[in-house]
């Protein structure tokens, strides 16, 4: 249910009142002058909040004027005290400084108003004191005390924690993208280019392919793995390609004439139709490669099953040949994926098809040269 006052409305006098606070104008015009100067400032807000869709006036004239002492303003807030934990915790994920995490959380708990979740407010207080502080040096002292810098370890001598990382700015990175949408349709219409980052030792920057320049016909954008991903087409190729959009950096948006934006369509043919949802879920976590049908067999208990829903919902299908102890379940998913989703659960799953199966082989080779053992 959203947060609303719908049933208690407010008036533009009693707004004015709450604002600046109640005044006797009775004989005295400067006074009333005064007022009036603050109804009409506290009038034109109302009026832009309720352009934006923020507050919603119930009666206007034909002239779109209201009456200043009519209770017909009210609000409704789809930000409730049940949903913001849940958009805090999330924001905790994100690959971002703790800058950019305090600012996001505080503006969410603005939205929500501190008043309505107190109890959670206190909650982040005690166990997550770096994202609520305004002070910027309580809150390193805050972290500090959580992730100690000098550890002791037995046996072992710490040299030094690592640097902090200079990581790009999400914010900023995901406004320079949504400039190339179109104001009329909301749809991408302008290519853009960026370059791809990884992180040194010392967590500076450094180019991906010494500084190669994507430059690509931006379609969507997807979350999975706690991560967002620009999904877009890189000419000449005909497919999809996920793009990390927390490792770009120099991102700009293309002039309509330095180079034709590629329409999704264009990729398309009668055999050949691209669904967004469809991709996003078929290519979890970013992963790379065409879609194919595999082939599990799953453990006949509960654990093997809430592995399933948590990683396909309900997206599978049951195959006849199954056992007392297996199930055979189809799935279409990208080799990549599976063959690391099936090692990381080796007790619920086991994949049947042969190709998969070859690439699980050799990442076992792989990781036996890794860790070999001295029998």
């Amino acid at each position: 249910m959203q947060e609303t006052n719908i049933e208690r409305p407010i008036s533009i006098w009693k707004l004015r009142d709450a604002v600046y606070g109640e005044i006797s104008v009775e004989g005295d015009k400067k006074k009333k002058n005064k007022r009036d100067n603050q109804i009409r400032t506290v009038k034109k807000d109302v009026f832009e909040l309720e352009t934006e869709g923020i507050v919603t006036i119930a009666e206007m004239d034909e002239d779109g004027k209201i009456d200043n002492k009519k209770n017909i303003i009210y609000y409704n807030h789809p930000l409730s005290q049940e949903k913001l934990p849940f958009l805090i915790e999330h924001t905790f994920t994100m690959t971002a400084t703790i800058e950019e995490k305090q600012e996001i959380i505080q503006d969410l708990i603005t939205c929500a108003g501190a008043g309505n979740i107190k109890k959670y407010h206190c909650y982040l207080e005690r166990f997550s004191p770096e994202y609520l502080l305004d002070d910027a040096g309580k809150a390193k002292v805050s972290k500090e005390r959580k992730y100690p810098k000098t550890p002791q370890m037995e046996g072992e001598e710490v040299v030094r924690r690592a640097e902090p990382c200079r990581y790009t700015n999400l914010h900023e990175n995901m406004s320079r993208i949504f400039e190339a949408l179109s104001n009329q349709t909301g749809q991408f219409f302008r290519k853009i280019s960026f370059k791809l980052i990884q992180y040194t030792k010392s967590g500076e920057r450094a180019y991906v392919d010494g500084g190669k320049v994507y430059t690509i016909s931006p379609y969507f954008i997807s979350s999975s793995n706690g991560k967002l991903w620009l999904v877009g087409n890189h000419e000449p190729y005909q497919g999809l390609s996920n793009y990390p959009i927390e490792r770009m950096d120099e991102i700009q948006v293309l002039e309509p004439g330095v180079g034709r934006y590629r329409p999704m369509s264009e990729l398309e043919d009668e055999n050949r139709k691209l669904d967004k949802y469809r991709y996003v879920a078929e290519h979890q976590g970013g992963s790379y490669g065409s879609v194919e049908p595999i082939i599990l067999r799953v453990r006949k208990t509960p654990n093997a099953y809430t592995v399933m829903y948590h990683t396909f919902d309900d997206e599978f299908y049951f195959l006849k040949g199954g056992t007392e102890e297996y199930d055979r379940v189809l799935v279409y998913r990208t080799a990549y994926f599976i063959a690391n989703w099936a090692m990381m659960n080796s007790r619920d799953v086991i994949v049947e098809t042969s190709a998969v199966q070859e690439l699980i082989r050799n990442k076992m080779k792989e990781l036996e040269g890794l860790y070999q053992t001295n029998e």
